[in-house]
């Protein structure tokens, strides 16, 4: 809506309508925390829900393995879980 590109998660409405319900709660009560991803709003669309969430550039951690054909060594593991941990 804003013209921001968006990360786009897809599903079937065939999916259990009270998980999906519960994720987008959850996201939304997260918004104002700098280690949640977004939730930028949802359609429905051929069948499919689609929820519109912040783009994260990098990607995620299996994406950065991916990319770089590398592991994580034991102190940049300990980064990751210490953001992570801060996102709960």
């Amino acid at each position: 809506r804003d013209g921001g590109l968006v990360a786009l998660k897809i599903m079937p409405l065939e999916v259990e309508s009270g998980s999906l319900e519960k994720e987008v709660a959850i996201m939304k009560k997260c918004d104002d925390s700098v280690y949640i991803v977004k939730f930028k709003g949802s359609f429905i669309k051929d069948g499919n829900i689609w929820l519109a969430m912040e783009y994260c550039g990098a990607g995620s951690v299996i994406d950065i393995m991916r990319a770089t054909k590398q592991t994580f060594n034991e102190e940049e593991i300990c980064v990751v879980m210490r953001e992570s941990l801060r996102g709960l």
